[in-house]
């Protein structure tokens, strides 16, 4: 099994997309993300995508519901599933289809978390990829898992 851990972005400028640079994506391969997310991150999240709900905003709000303080936003974590499909692997030749994920635990910035994504099936007669997902903090606890779809578009 292959795992390749992604530098974060300014780190990986200029160097090609590990799929440009290997042959036949294989079961088992999988490639991890590691980044850290800070309050900045989530305020920015919030103003690009408008949701502003109490539960991301007002930490008293979210401490009176039980939290430990604003919650990243679950759709944030996802936006790095797709960086590193889209970029990784599978890569710049595929096209992201479907996402599906369970949310287990919430987080609050500031935090570092893991995404991880696993090759669980190749077709090649329909040139199609499925694999796994997992998001956890790097401390283990789990947050999210789930399963994406892809199609690898024609060279």
């Amino acid at each position: 099994m292959h795992t390749a851990t992604i530098p974060p972005r300014d780190q990986n400028a200029g160097l090609p997309s590990p799929m440009e640079t290997r042959g036949q994506l294989t079961v088992g391969e999988e490639a991890s993300l590691l980044i850290g997310i800070t309050p900045e991150m989530v305020a920015e999240f919030t103003r690009l995508s408008g949701d502003d709900a109490p539960l991301h905003t007002d930490a008293a709000y979210a401490t009176r519901r039980g939290f430990q303080g604003t919650l990243v936003h679950g759709v944030l974590l996802a936006a790095y599933i797709s960086r590193i499909v889209g970029t990784t692997l599978p890569g710049p030749s595929s096209l992201l289809q479907r996402m599906e994920l369970t949310w287990r635990s919430p987080c609050s910035a500031p935090c570092v978390v893991r995404v991880t994504v696993t090759v669980k099936q190749v077709s090649a007669v329909v040139r199609s990829i499925r694999m796994s997902v997992r998001v956890e903090e790097e401390s283990g606890r789990l947050l999210a898992t789930g399963e994406t779809s892809h199609s690898m578009l024609p060279d």
